[in-house]
């Protein structure tokens, strides 16, 4: 946990904040950290741009990611860190309704997500267009064949889904909020369509799954690495359950439904 006070124009930072990605190497990172150590955790956070060339700032640990990490992923650790007024980006303790609105960059992260899974899929396609069993290359027995049409319309209505998420958010209008039931959706479907890929590709492979010589035990490192992103799928089903159960009419009554 980490906590900034103010001190007239400026904030001082102290503790530590556990995962960052690129804080190793940005010379600024946006945070998010408690200004308020009382109030509900709604109205107590403020959005600051952190300099971490100044001095305060410093890196506690390296997080060595599972996976692939384009950039590295540090723990962040502040000590009487100072910070003029002006870094900050929200409202003072204002910083939630900026975080739910982030739901739209999530969506780009689940487009990333896509792509690992379209390459995977692709790599399970070539090895089993080039693997020879019984005389003819593996994808034309029913068996595999059929796993890869399955994960490859798996693929197709995951992009498609996220197009319509891309243009439900286009046309909210700007600085607009949307229903965020879709983004539930997504993070649920996409990470499911993810793992049937992953599970697919152990039965193509066979023995050679989790051999180094091929790329699938990297592709399955990767997703396992991304599976927390935007919380967990069952997780999110959770919450659509939720706004469901807010928006849909009431039931009829029992003695209307025996009369219809």
């Amino acid at each position: 946990q980490y906590i900034a006070r103010r001190e007239g124009d400026d904030w001082i930072f102290n503790g530590d904040k556990m995962f960052c990605t690129a804080g190793g190497v940005s010379n600024y990172v946006t945070v998010m950290v408690r200004t308020d150590p009382k109030g509900p955790i709604t109205k107590s956070v403020t959005q600051f741009v952190i300099d971490t060339r100044k001095p305060g700032w410093s890196i506690a640990r390296v997080n060595d990611m599972m996976g692939n990490e384009l950039v590295s992923n540090v723990q962040m650790h502040f000590e009487n860190y100072k910070l003029p007024d002006r870094y900050r980006v929200s409202p003072v303790n204002g910083a939630f309704d900026v975080m739910k609105s982030r739901l739209a960059g999530k969506s780009l992260h689940m487009f990333a997500v896509l792509g690992w899974a379209e390459r995977a899929w692709e790599d399970m396609k070539e090895y089993a267009m080039a693997r020879i069993q019984g005389g003819k290359p593996i994808i034309q027995h029913n068996n595999v064949g059929m796993l890869v049409a399955e994960t490859d319309c798996l693929l197709r209505l995951a992009r498609l889904q996220l197009y319509q998420d891309a243009w439900e958010w286009h046309n909210q209008g700007e600085g607009q909020m949307r229903d965020v039931l879709g983004w539930y959706y997504i993070n649920w479907f996409i990470k499911k369509a993810l793992m049937r890929v992953v599970e697919a590709g152990l039965e193509i492979y066979g023995g050679m799954a989790p051999q180094k010589e091929l790329t699938f035990e990297h592709w399955v490192r990767v997703h396992l690495s991304i599976m927390h992103g935007g919380s967990t799928g069952l997780l999110s089903l959770v919450k659509a359950a939720n706004i469901i159960g807010r928006t849909t009419p009431s039931a009829p009554k029992a003695d209307v439904l025996a009369e219809t």
